[in-house]
C-alpha cells in the first residue's frame, strides 16, 4: 500500500511545516503547549499518589464495611470523573495545536471530532457483524463527495456456563467513506476471504448473500480467491468490477484485509489493520515526541494511503 493520492505526496508540504515549526518563536509556544499536556497528564497520578494512601488510613479509621464502600465508590468515582476531564483536555489540545493544523495543509476545510465516528449504518456494512462500536479520531474532508475517515474498534461479549463476560473483539482498524451519486444501481459487497487449514474458504463475521442479493464470480482468478462478492444488480456491479479495480484490491489485500460497500449513495471502505492511527497521546513520553512534522508524516503515510483505494474506488463510478 505504499501508493498514495496527489496531495499526500506533495514533499513542499512538509518542508513548509518543517520550517515553521523549526523557528524559535513556533517552538516555545509549541513548548509551553506540550509542558501544559503533561501538567495536566501528571494530576491524575497525583491523586493516586495522595488518594490511595488516604483512602487507606480512612478504611482502618472508619471500621464499617458499609462506610469503607462508599468511600472506595466515591474515590473511583472522583478519579474516573477527573481522567475523563484531563483526557479531554489533552484530546482538544493534541486536535486544536497539532492534528488539525497539518491536516488542513492537505485538506483545507478538515474537521475533526475525535471521539466521534461515521454513521453507525455505514459501519455495519463494512465491517464483521458486531454489537458494539468504539470510534475515534473522526475525520470530515468537507470535500466534494464528503469524504469522512475514523478509526474504529467492534466487538461483542458473550457469558459462559460460569457467569464470566469475554469480550471478543470483532474488527479493529480504520474506515472510510464517501457520499454522492454513484450511479450505482442497487448495491454490491465486497468482502475478504480466508483460507482454513485444510484450504476452505471462510469469511468470518460477513453475511453470505443476503435476500436480493446473488453472489458473482470475476475473470480473476487472484479476486476470487480472495474475496467474495455479493450484489443486488449483476449487471451494474460487473460493469464496475474491471480488472483495474480488482487487481487493486489484491494489491492492497496484502496488506490487510479490506472490505468494500457502495450503493447509490455511499461508497465505504474498512481495513482491517488492527492498529488506530493519529491517537491522542497519553503520557508524557508521548507528549513531549510530539511535534508539527511528526503529524504530518502520520498523515501522510497513514492516512494518505487509506485515502488512495477509496479514490481509487470512486474513480471507477
Amino acid at each position: 500500500m505504499a501508493e498514495q493520492h496527489p496531495f499526500f505526496a506533495d514533499s513542499t508540504v512538509l518542508a513548509r511545516i518543517e520550517q515553521i515549526e523549526n523557528s524559535p518563536k513556533k517552538q516555545a509556544v509549541l513548548n509551553e503547549i506540550k509542558a501544559g499536556m503533561v501538567s495536566s497528564v501528571s494530576q491524575q497520578y497525583k491523586m493516586l499518589w495522595v488518594g490511595i494512601p488516604a483512602l487507606i488510613i480512612l478504611m482502618f479509621w472508619l471500621r464499617d464495611e458499609a462506610l469503607i464502600l462508599v468511600a472506595i465508590a466515591v474515590f473511583i468515582f472522583v478519579w474516573n470523573k477527573q481522567r475523563t476531564a484531563i483526557r479531554n483536555k489533552t484530546t482538544v489540545s493534541y486536535v486544536e495545536n497539532f492534528l488539525l493544523p497539518v491536516l488542513q495543509e492537505v485538506i483545507p476545510n478538515a474537521e475533526v471530532n475525535y471521539d466521534g465516528g461515521i454513521d453507525r449504518r455505514v459501519l455495519k456494512e463494512v465491517i464483521p457483524k458486531t454489537e458494539s462500536f468504539s470510534p475515534n479520531c473522526h475525520i470530515r474532508f468537507n470535500d466534494e463527495k464528503r469524504t469522512e475517515f475514523c478509526n474504529l474498534w467492534a466487538y461483542h461479549t458473550y457469558e459462559d456456563s460460569d457467569g464470566n463476560t469475554h469480550t471478543v473483539e470483532d474488527f479493529n482498524g480504520q474506515v472510510l467513506s464517501a457520499q454522492y451519486l454513484t450511479g450505482l444501481r442497487g448495491h454490491i459487497r465486497i468482502v475478504p476471504t480466508k483460507r482454513g487449514l485444510f484450504g476452505r474458504e471462510r469469511q468470518p463475521g460477513y453475511a453470505k448473500a443476503r435476500n436480493g442479493e446473488s453472489k458473482i464470480e470475476t475473470e480473476d482468478i487472484q479476486f476470487n480467491e480472495t474475496f467474495n462478492v455479493y450484489c443486488s444488480d449483476e449487471v451494474s456491479s460487473r460493469t464496475l468490477l474491471n480488472p483495474y479495480l480488482l487487481r487493486t484490491l489484491v494489491e492492497y489485500r496484502e496488506g490487510c484485509p479490506i472490505a468494500v460497500t457502495m450503493d447509490e449513495n455511499t461508497v465505504a471502505v474498512s481495513f482491517y489493520t488492527d492498529c488506530h492511527i493519529l491517537r491522542r497521546p497519553s503520557n508524557r513520553k508521548e507528549i513531549e515526541s510530539l511535534s508539527l512534522s511528526g503529524e504530518y508524516k502520520k498523515v501522510q503515510n497513514q492516512l494518505g494511503q487509506f485515502y488512495t483505494l477509496l479514490d481509487k474506488v470512486n474513480s471507477q463510478l
